[in-house]
């Protein structure tokens, strides 16, 4: 969905000077990030969360809108995945122009 989509981009920004990275798939948000040192994985991961910010939020809405337009130049069947999960989420789907707003 675009909200995880957002969340994912805010994450990956917040953690990216600690090495952790964020993924999303239909359903959920996650972190992800490697060490040898458990511990300090765990404390870089959970400053990653307390580190969204209003203007990190603004600069994964842009990076979302990005991805999302790139997902709509992959060839059709890129399109159709798309157009379908917009329908199945918000019941309509308008197009490269919405999500470019």
């Amino acid at each position: 969905s675009a909200v995880a989509n957002v969340l994912k981009q805010a994450l990956s920004i917040a953690g990216m000077e600690a090495g952790v990275e964020a993924f999303a798939t239909k359903g959920l948000v996650g972190l992800y990030a490697g060490s040898e040192d458990g511990a300090g994985l765990v404390d870089s991961m959970m400053n990653t969360l307390g580190a969204v910010t209003p203007d990190v939020i603004k600069r994964a809405k842009t990076l979302a809108k990005f991805e999302a337009l790139m997902a709509l130049d992959g060839g059709s069947q890129t399109l159709a995945e798309t157009m379908t999960a917009s329908v199945l989420e918000s019941g309509s789907f308008s197009g490269p122009a919405a999500i470019a707003k």
